[in-house]
């Protein structure tokens, strides 16, 4: 049985029915996931408090 209420996350509400919508805002978030990816650095998603997405771009090196 599949749980159907919503969850609260920080300030924005999501339920399951959300996994299966993208906006412009996600598409623009894959984007540049899919940009920091080909350039063969790591990418970071965080949620700020008001429930937008943050990208970041991670660079690590071996000391």
């Amino acid at each position: 049985m599949q749980n159907t209420s919503p969850q609260k996350k920080g300030n924005a509400t999501y339920t399951p029915d959300d996994a299966e919508r993208i906006t412009e805002t996600d598409a623009r978030v894959i984007k540049k996931i899919k940009r920091i990816l080909a350039k063969g650095n790591n990418a970071e998603v965080k949620m700020k408090k008001d429930g937008t997405l943050t990208v970041y771009e991670v660079k690590k090196s071996i000391v």
